[in-house]
């Protein structure tokens, strides 16, 4: 499990891999993958 230390700092950069990602997938893709690494 993350610590809030570790994983605030890393926000920004999950940010923009969503958004990298939106760019060449669908909304209920990017969804599906936030799920998955959120779990």
């Amino acid at each position: 499990m993350l610590t809030e230390s570790s994983y605030f700092p890393n926000v920004r950069e999950i940010v923009q891999q969503c958004l990298q990602m939106a760019n060449k997938q669908t909304k209920s893709e990017v969804i599906r993958w936030l799920k998955n690494f959120l779990h």
